[in-house]
């Protein structure tokens, strides 16, 4: 089940029961919230280089700005290096891919070997097969015979 986003008023709770010196597991308890949940938003914060009062002071709309960015800051930026060195292999593979005796493995060991901290099979395989059924993409177009004339 995919995680939901939790409210800037609970958020907000968390950070001043936090900043009061309750431990995880009594705000967890009295917030109803899980502790995963309350670490995650915690480390979020934690790495801002603000204290948590003067995230407090903040409104809304920045504090939320605010942990967005660490989020896509911290999330996105390895998968867009590893893509970004894929990407213009991807025509390659595609290609070699038709030959007789080539398979996903014997590519994705080709492109392991040439980058470390590139992605695993699973991925390799899924950015693979999205790129191909883009390059397959058709239109079909409907008419009726005479309808021009």
């Amino acid at each position: 089940m995919a995680a939901k986003f939790k409210s800037m008023h609970q958020i907000r709770q968390i950070l001043q029961l936090y900043l009061a010196g309750k431990q995880l597991r009594t705000i967890s308890r009295l917030k109803g919230i899980s502790r995963n949940t309350i670490k995650h938003y915690l480390g979020k914060v934690s790495c801002c280089k603000q204290e948590i009062a003067a995230l407090l002071a903040q409104s809304d709309e920045a504090l939320q700005i605010r942990l967005q960015n660490k989020e896509t800051a911290t999330s996105g930026t390895l998968s867009n290096n590893r893509y970004s060195v894929l990407e213009p292999l991807l025509h390659d593979y595609a290609a070699s891919l038709q030959s007789v005796g080539v398979t996903r493995k014997l590519l994705w060991t080709e492109y392991k070997t040439a980058h470390n901290n590139g992605y695993g099979y699973t991925q390799f395989c899924e950015h693979l097969q999205r790129y191909c059924k883009r390059q397959k993409a058709v239109m079909h177009f409907d008419n009726s015979a005479g309808e021009v004339l």
